[in-house]
């Protein structure tokens, strides 16, 4: 790959994750509600892998009605492990939202937030028959589920990280912000940071996700650039 070519690769993908940032700062967007699709995100994708490694472990029968239960099968796996997960993936998130003036009730009545997970379960639903397709001719180990996982968790742990960084990192914030004549105030700055850091690793991810999975289990095997964002799926 040509220099030239891998930089206008990191600016369409810079540019591409940075949308929400955008849309925050100029647009009027919510960063809490960005907040709250990108963890509806992270569990989806989450449960289109555990859904495949499901199907991947147990294959249905031959019968219209075997495959019809193994399905249902696979998708109460998914959620029963999604469920689970939520707890300690969004407890921390849900508390730092809380004490930034975050009203859920308000955000489940904003008709843009209910569109958005809507668009979020199309996606994932989309994205599982894609890989259960895959899953005909390629094992989980060919079709890197392991770092796809990894990638997934990483990048929602390091939103949970920025949720203990403290009020240094909000007053720096904010305090970029006021020099853009853009100043949020703590409150909304908290979510703001949250958005930036999942924007940052999903770059990163796409880029160079062996970089973000080094030192970890999934990071055992070479994994090439991620170029497409359902590949992280």
């Amino acid at each position: 790959m040509s220099p030239i070519y891998y930089w206008l690769l990191v600016a369409h993908v810079a540019a591409r994750n940075a949308v929400p940032i955008v849309g925050i700062l100029f647009d009027g967007w919510s960063a809490a509600n960005v907040v709250v699709l990108y963890f509806l995100d992270t569990l989806l994708s989450l449960g289109v892998i555990f859904a495949g490694v499901a199907k991947a472990l147990s294959p249905a029968s031959g019968t219209s009605a075997g495959r019809v239960r193994a399905e249902v099968t696979y998708a109460v796996v998914a959620l029963f492990l999604c469920a689970i997960l939520a707890v300690p993936l969004g407890v921390p998130v849900g508390i730092v939202l809380a004490t930034s003036d975050f009203s859920f009730t308000a955000a489940f009545g904003d008709r843009s937030l209910r569109i958005g997970a809507l668009v979020q379960c199309a996606v994932a639903a989309w994205s599982y028959v894609s890989l259960r397709r895959a899953l005909g001719s390629h094992s989980p180990s060919e079709l890197r589920l392991k770092q796809r996982f990894g990638i997934i968790l990483m990048r929602w742990v390091a939103v949970l990280g920025a949720c203990y960084v403290g009020e240094e990192a909000v007053d720096v914030v904010d305090h970029l912000l006021v020099s853009f004549d853009l100043s949020f105030g703590a409150n909304r700055a908290v979510p703001l940071l949250l958005v930036v850091t999942y924007v940052v690793v999903s770059i990163v991810a796409e880029i160079a996700p062996s970089h973000l999975l080094k030192d970890t289990p999934a990071g055992e095997a070479e994994l090439p650039p991620v170029n497409k964002h359902n590949e992280n799926r």
